[in-house]
């Protein structure tokens, strides 16, 4: 694993020690154990890579997923395609060892002592970069109260409770038809090109799905869609018709009429929004 560091501020203030910016990149499909003692969040801005606890399964980490690390767990970073290198850009906010805060004490004990969620706070994320690149003298302030709604925002989330693997056969044929259509976003995606991918029939993945997650996989397909492109908006510098072709949308109106419907304003009114 190599990482690089792009932004770093130390002292923010209890709880924290410091916020860091940075890609990782996992070269080779050797297994790579890492043990840090302080406990830490990290946001994934982009891409995506294969992460393990101890010696549990392997967990995607990709945009808009959060990792849990509160205690001295061995940690395992594989690339997504061996022997392809996978990436990822993330925010790692790390606290002090004794979390000297009622806040913190009130704050981590409602989230996972380690474990990998989706958990999208897009809003949070470009905030936080916008911060980090200024050059303004408040921005330190302004990080740490940007710090502190994140962790209540992701408290909020998880409320449900601790993150769990899936252990329902109908749960991980979800898990795998969401997976699925996650890594395959700018293709033109059939019920039967997903069928396929899961080793299932059209109408049973269907059924399934549908009565899991309380929609169809199509609406699933545009959900991620949407979700991708909100990230793409806030956290890059790409054209409306490059997110639009990298989150499988045919035409840019087709992106800009679906972005509308799903979150109410214009793809356009989204990037403006939070700049």
């Amino acid at each position: 694993m190599e990482p690089g560091v792009i932004h770093f501020l130390d002292r923010l203030g209890a709880p924290f020690l410091f916020l860091e910016e940075r890609i990782v990149t996992v070269t080779t499909p050797e297994i790579r154990k890492f043990t840090n003692a302080l406990p830490k969040i990290l946001f994934v801005v982009e891409g995506r890579i294969l992460h393990r606890f101890d010696e549990g399964r392997a967990e995607k980490l990709q945009a808009g997923y959060i990792l849990f690390n509160q205690g001295a767990f061995q940690q395992t970073y594989l690339p997504v395609s061996p022997p392809r290198a996978s990436r990822v850009r993330v925010l790692r906010l790390t606290f002090t060892p004794d979390r000297d805060s009622e806040f913190a004490r009130e704050i981590l004990a409602g989230l996972p002592q380690k474990g990998v969620a989706p958990c999208p706070l897009t809003q949070w994320v470009a905030g936080m970069r916008r911060e980090l690149q200024s050059p303004r003298p408040d921005s330190r302030q302004r990080i740490h109260a940007l710090a502190r709604t994140a962790l209540i925002d992701a408290a909020r989330a998880l409320e449900s409770g601790p993150i769990e693997a899936a252990t329902d056969r109908s749960e991980q044929l979800c898990d795998a038809i969401s997976h699925h259509l996650d890594q395959h976003l700018a293709s033109p995606l059939t019920l039967a090109d997903v069928a396929r991918a899961v080793d299932r029939s059209e109408e049973h993945i269907a059924r399934v799905f549908r009565q899991r997650r309380n929609r169809t996989i199509f609406a699933e397909l545009q959900r991620l869609r949407v979700e991708r492109a909100r990230y793409l908006l806030l956290c890059s510098r790409l054209s409306m018709t490059s997110i639009a072709r990298e989150c499988g949308f045919s035409t840019p109106a087709l992106f800009s009429r679906t972005f509308r419907v799903q979150t109410g304003m214009s793809p356009t009114e989204c990037a403006a929004e939070y700049r």
